[in-house]
């Protein structure tokens, strides 16, 4: 199995397409109101485990800041990958600018109306306005939502960077788990994956599938690369990784007027191996859709020899100092 077998862009043009795994440093090719949480996607069951044969879709997309021309983009993304993707996922704050929380949730009611009716989970960053968001001391969160039909699972960012303590709410739920038709997924956003404890509360509540919508700057896309392949291997989990790629004004950094994020959106199995980088920055978007194999979980714990899986030979009761501030 080739790691991309389908992309696409903005432009309506498809293909397939796959890059030597050397290009990606892999040894070898893989094995084949908080907003409400409740039903799955019509006609589908919650599962305990992943389910078979997952396609998953991973978007770059350049962002406008243009809440109106955004929303169309993820809409356009989303009804061009029906039928051959289960799982949508765009970057961090990919949707901002709402008058409030009403016009927030009259635009999810859509993608809930467009999740049901393709079959697709749809994952998106958005600012997520608070009530009374008039008052200008409540800022909106920096949150990300799974839509799944008539369900909008919602994660908050909890590791501020930047200037977003200045307009940014802190997270305030955790780091949650969500069971839905395709198994156990955790979100993480952007800085929070600098953190090992983000996603290792993800795993010890057996997320299988992480998301991570991001904006992550080109400059730094050495770490990208870094966080994304050690954080899937050390917690054996899919990563779903999901970048803009536009240039934006800059008033944090001094001596910048402007910063370039990285694009780069992939998507990395749980022995740390990319199964797809989507590296073009094309406007409006561009993305890969890869199959996620769930029989990778058994390789994951023999692949350095027996007795070497490092979840399974871990040992709590010495890591108690992981809790001090």
């Amino acid at each position: 199995m080739k790691e991309v077998f389908a992309w696409s862009n903005g432009a309506g043009r498809t293909g397939k397409t796959g890059r030597p795994w050397h290009a990606f440093g892999n040894p070898s090719p893989p094995s084949r109101r908080t907003l409400p949480h409740g039903q799955a996607c019509e006609g589908r069951q919650r599962q305990d485990s992943m389910k078979k044969g997952i396609r998953a879709t991973v978007v770059n997309l350049w962002r406008t800041r243009q809440l109106d021309r955004d929303f169309d983009h993820v809409v356009q993304a989303v009804e061009q990958s029906s039928g051959s993707s289960d799982l949508i996922v765009f970057p961090e704050r990919s949707l901002v600018g709402f008058r409030d929380r009403k016009d927030c949730e009259a635009r999810l009611d859509g993608l809930k109306a467009l999740s049901r009716r393709l079959g697709i989970l749809v994952c998106v960053g958005l600012e997520e306005p608070r009530e009374g968001a008039r008052i200008p001391r409540l800022l909106p969160y920096n949150a990300a939502v799974l839509i799944e039909g008539d369900t909008v699972h919602t994660y908050r960012k909890n590791h501020l960077v930047w200037d977003e303590p200045e307009e940014s709410e802190p997270g305030n739920l955790g780091f949650p788990v969500f069971h839905t038709a395709l198994g156990k997924v955790g979100i993480l956003i952007c800085y929070d994956n600098e953190f090992p404890e983000s996603m290792r509360c993800l795993k010890v509540q057996g997320a299988e599938i992480v998301l991570l919508p991001a904006v992550w700057p080109a400059a730094y896309l050495e770490f990208w690369d870094l966080y994304t392949r050690v954080r899937a291997r050390e917690n054996q989990v899919f990563l779903v990784a999901a970048n803009d790629c536009s240039t934006q004004p800059c008033t944090f950094l001094e001596g910048t007027s402007f910063i370039e994020y990285g694009g780069n959106s992939r998507i990395v199995d749980p022995l740390g191996r990319v199964l797809a980088n989507v590296d073009v920055p094309e406007k409006p978007y561009s993305s890969a859709t890869v199959l996620l194999d769930p029989a990778v979980f058994g390789e994951v714990k023999h692949c350095l020899g027996p007795n070497t899986d490092p979840w399974a030979n871990r040992r709590p009761e010495l890591y108690k100092d992981l809790s001090r501030s």
